[in-house]
Formats: structure tokens, sequence, C-alpha cells
């Protein structure tokens, strides 16, 4: 079967209102960004996050999944298809939102940001869905065990301790058992858990995705540089929510950073 393509609507000037012209796509919100640093900095990215839900036991399906992929994503969209330079995925939370998140960055002509849309969703249709379901080699309780260390292990200074604390008191859950809690969902795991997950939150109906693409650029007919511009969607069966979008270019003209709140 053929992997759905994530439209977007046209790049404008500015921020617009999130209707759409057509009524079947998803609700966007174009924005320009910046004005590109030098005529060398030739670059497409991609990030692409499905938020996946809240409370402990989506965390734990969040975090078992990112660690189940991680390997085969970096493989495959670095190693085997060199799409880019950078090439990474993770869980992240914000705001007590959990979320799968990946982000490609690269400066190959013939991989603009949608090629590299267009690929981690056919790698999250096909290669996930190998993984969890067909893979004869998929050991989940290995995932597990390597979440658990990291998640039980005990910090190393005052500071490191205090910080956890410190999380919870800006938060405002005073939740001291969130490790532990986390743990025992953890352990409770099981790979029909990771495959319900994936049909309905990553595939399915509960599917939530927010996207930003990042074009590369070049003078136009007229000699006059064109921005740097990037799309974001947010498709919920429930609401949409306008978010705020940041992305921080580092040094080196990587990706050093990009997020929502």
């Amino acid at each position: 079967t053929d992997v759905p393509r994530v439209r977007l609507a046209p790049r404008v000037s500015g921020v617009v209102s999130s209707e759409s012209t057509e009524t079947e796509a998803p609700p966007v919100f174009p924005l320009v960004l910046a004005t590109p640093s030098s005529a060398s900095d030739a670059n497409y990215a991609v990030l692409g996050s499905l938020q996946t839900g809240v409370g402990t036991r989506a965390r734990a399906l969040t975090l078992a999944v990112a660690a189940s992929l991680e390997a085969r994503f970096y493989e495959s969209l670095r190693t085997e298809q060199q799409l880019g330079y950078v090439v990474q995925s993770t869980a992240r939370t914000r705001e007590s939102t959990h979320a799968l998140v990946f982000v490609v960055q690269g400066n190959r002509p013939d991989a603009d940001a949608q090629v590299l849309t267009d690929r981690i969703e056919r790698f999250l249709r096909k290669d996930l869905r190998s993984i969890l379901f067909d893979s004869k080699d998929f050991e989940l309780q290995t995932f597990v065990d390597g979440l658990l260390a990291n998640l039980l292990e005990q910090p190393k200074s005052l500071a490191e301790d205090t910080a956890r604390d410190w999380e919870e008191i800006v938060a405002g859950t005073y939740d001291w058992t969130r490790r532990e809690t986390l743990a025992k969902e953890l352990r409770s795991l099981t790979r029909r858990d990771l495959q319900r997950f994936y049909e309905d939150v990553i595939v399915g109906p509960e599917r939530r995705p927010f996207l930003v693409q990042v074009d590369n650029f070049d003078d136009d007919d007229d000699g006059k540089r064109r921005l740097l511009s990037f799309s974001a969607a947010v498709t919920t069966e429930k609401e949409n929510v306008r978010p705020r979008v940041f992305l921080r270019r580092s040094a080196n003209g990587t990706l050093a950073d990009t997020g929502m709140d």
C-alpha cells in the first residue's frame, strides 16, 4: 500500500489563519521563520512529533516504542538512505503531554523537506510495524531493562537529586514517587500493548501529528533571496489548537533545539 503524504498549505509571508482551503486537509500554520544566514547555508529539515497522550501509562508506552525504533530509524534514514547528517528519534514530555519526536536534517538536493517527511512516514507505517508485529528478534524486555536502569539510577550528586524534586515543584505536580510508578508500568508492558498503541495512536484514530518543515532557499529570477520558511500542521479529532513554535539554529547550522510550547 502507498504511504499517505502529509499535506500542507502553501507557504506564505507571515502568520495566517488556521482555516484550510481544502476541507479534508488538516489545519495548517504556515509561518516565515528567518532570513538565511548565507548562500552556502543550504539545508532541508523536518521535525515530526506524534502526541501520544498524558499519564503514566502513555509515558511508559511512548518510552518503550521510542527505544524499540531508535536504532532502526537511524540505520534506515542515516546509514542506508543517507538522507541527512542529523537523524534523531526520541520520546519527549512537555506540559505533561508525551510525544514521539523525529528529526532529520540534510542538504541533498533530491531530498527536500517533503521527501524527508514522506520517508519518516514510510518508516512509521512499514518499518515500525514490522518491528512490532513481524520481527522474531524483537525482545521487549531488553528495551525495558535499559529504560529501568536509566530511570532508577541513583542521583550522583546533591544537585542532581535536587533537580528531580525541583521539576515536580515547578510543574506543581509534587509526585515524589513518579519514577517508581513509571518503572512499575514499564514492567507490566507486553508486546501486544505496544501493538495496540501503534494501531491506535501512531497510525490510527487517536493519531495527533505535529510537523515542522524547514525548506532550502536560493535566489529567485529577480536576484532576491527567498526567506527561510517552515510550515507546521497539527491534527486532532477533538480540537484545533494553534501552537507556538520555536526553532533555534546552532553555530554550525544544525537544528540545535526545536519544540512546541
